[in-house]
């Protein structure tokens, strides 16, 4: 479905964590579109792994629907910012990847889109537009619009942690996004603006 329509936004729901799992996976591999997952009963472990997976949030039934659509609501207000026109589209570039802020995508040294999901799509772009600056996790939280309700500030190293698997040619010893002590992290690339073709 999302090969044939466009969609603002996925809510899967699963008994079973693992299929869910699966079912972020499969969207992954084709879109950065903002993704829910909720799951039935789910453990902290298998919330994590949600996220790991590639969702942007991760609910355990049973929970209130006031909660879900305030959910919802966030990640649809962040796709809706991330999208407004004006200067802050403009392409970027870092070392050898290309970010087109308009499309939501991130192209890798190869010219290869890159699956990021939207959480870590708007880390990235945070970190390009403030490069050389530390920012603190409640900061990166607000520019990224992730972490509503229960996540916190601690949820932003999940995502950071997910994004330099992503980026960084050696995750463990990272080049792009250090990390600050009692600060939060500093993206040390030098950022350009890119003319997207």
């Amino acid at each position: 479905m999302l090969a044939r329509r466009p969609f603002d936004l996925v809510v899967t729901c699963t008994l079973v964590a693992a299929d869910g799992l699966l079912v972020c996976d499969a969207i992954r591999d084709q879109s950065t579109i903002p993704l829910i997952l909720l799951i039935n009963s789910a453990t902290r472990r298998e919330r994590i792994a949600g996220l790991d997976a590639g969702a942007d949030d991760c609910l355990s039934r049973p929970f209130h629907i006031s909660e879900l659509v305030a959910r919802i609501r966030t990640l649809m207000r962040r796709a809706k910012t991330s999208d407004a026109s004006g200067p802050a589209t403009a392409g970027l570039r870092f070392g050898d990847w290309r970010i087109n802020p308009r499309l939501r995508l991130v192209y890798d040294p190869a010219g290869r889109a890159t699956s990021l999901t939207a959480a870590e799509f708007d880390i990235l772009l945070a970190f390009c537009r403030n490069p050389g600056r530390v920012m603190t996790r409640a900061e990166l939280l607000d520019l990224a619009h992730v972490g509503v309700g229960k996540p916190g500030e601690r949820s932003i190293d999940v995502h950071i942690r997910r994004l330099r698997c992503k980026i960084e040619r050696n995750p463990r010893r990272p080049q792009f996004i250090k990390t600050i002590r009692l600060g939060g992290y500093i993206f040390t690339a030098d950022v350009e603006r890119d003319h997207l073709t």
